[in-house]
């Protein structure tokens, strides 16, 4: 059964049934967002070494949110809860959205906060080498460095994960979405088999079928403009017609092109192409040597009748000859 036009969504990357592949994309969902969500409330970042706690708690909780709604997926697509698929590919849908907007806020406040990004990691650095250098002699030496200078490539480090950020979001703009047309996919096609499904009980059993859907019972009646009213239903038959008008009052044409009249002469005879008469040498005849040969058919035909009728007369008048003697 074909549920879509789009042949990248008919199957979970091209060759995975849709429903093992739901189950598989909620499965990735839940699992790294349960992780970002975890990594957040211990105040890391998995992109960023240096980032503001508000946004890495706003993170962990968004990413939570969004584990417990892919978990949430792999019970429906593993009950195959048909009833329950489109309220959760809204569900879904919302949650991808809010994943994507907070990441791209955190990309934006990483880009703002650059210089006090480089200041965290430049302190941060040199009292780690500070300690260091401290327990390697004993406590004995006392080192004072300069926090001002960036010796530890703190800059570079920033701009690394700039780089980093750019990619991932891209990569989760681009999956996440295309995931997302799989678990709609998958409803669509569900609800696809559940309406023919429907549709064939309703036949094996003799029920009348269903009512008319929700979007087609208000709308208002068709227009017909002109001089009628919109819920005057003009049926358009034509007028009869009457004796007169059956007989056509201009010249028919016949299959030979023969002229005829409304009373059932001839026109233009002399003009009428006789090509299908033949002489009797066997070329066409013309116009006039047709008219000839009607002719002479019409006077033999004549002379044949009167020769027939002096016949008889004479046998009648020898048949009461002979009566008389």
């Amino acid at each position: 059964m074909i549920h879509t036009k789009h042949a990248a969504i008919r199957k979970c990357c091209g060759f995975i049934n849709l429903r093992v592949g739901v189950m598989l994309i909620c499965f990735i969902w839940a699992a790294f967002s349960i992780y970002c969500a975890v990594l957040a409330f211990m105040n890391q970042s998995p992109f960023f070494t240096y980032f503001p706690q508000i946004a890495l708690i706003i993170w962990g909780v968004v990413n939570l949110i969004f584990g417990l709604i892919a978990l949430s997926g792999i019970t429906v697509a593993f009950l195959n809860f048909t009833i329950f698929l489109r309220p959760y590919t809204h569900l879904a849908w919302t949650g991808t959205f809010l994943i994507l907007a907070d990441t791209f806020a955190n990309f934006v406040i990483y880009v703002n906060q650059r210089p006090t990004y480089v200041t965290n990691c430049v302190n941060d650095a040199s009292n780690r080498f500070q300690n260091e250098l401290k327990n390697a002699f004993g406590g004995m030496t006392n080192v004072t460095l300069d926090h001002s200078s960036d010796f530890y490539n703190c800059s570079r480090l920033w701009s690394d994960e700039l780089k980093l950020s750019i990619l991932v979001l891209l990569l989760m703009l681009v999956i996440y979405t295309y995931w997302m047309f799989i678990i709609w996919s998958f409803s669509q096609k569900r609800r696809s088999l559940m309406q023919q499904g429907m549709v064939a009980a309703a036949i094996e059993t003799g029920m009348p079928p269903g009512p008319i859907p929700g979007e087609l019972v208000d709308l208002p009646p068709r227009g017909y403009g002109g001089e009628y009213e919109d819920n005057v239903v003009v049926l358009e038959n034509k007028k009869p017609r009457t004796r007169r008008e059956m007989f056509s009052k201009t010249p028919a044409e016949s299959l030979y092109n023969f002229k005829i009249d409304p009373k059932g002469h001839v026109l233009g005879l002399d003009d009428v192409n006789h090509g299908y008469l033949w002489t009797s040498d066997g070329r066409p005849a013309s116009a006039v040597s047709a008219r000839t040969m009607y002719s002479n058919r019409s006077q033999n035909s004549r002379r044949g009748l009167i020769a027939d009728d002096d016949d008889v007369q004479s046998q009648h008048s020898e048949f009461s000859r002979n009566e008389l003697c």
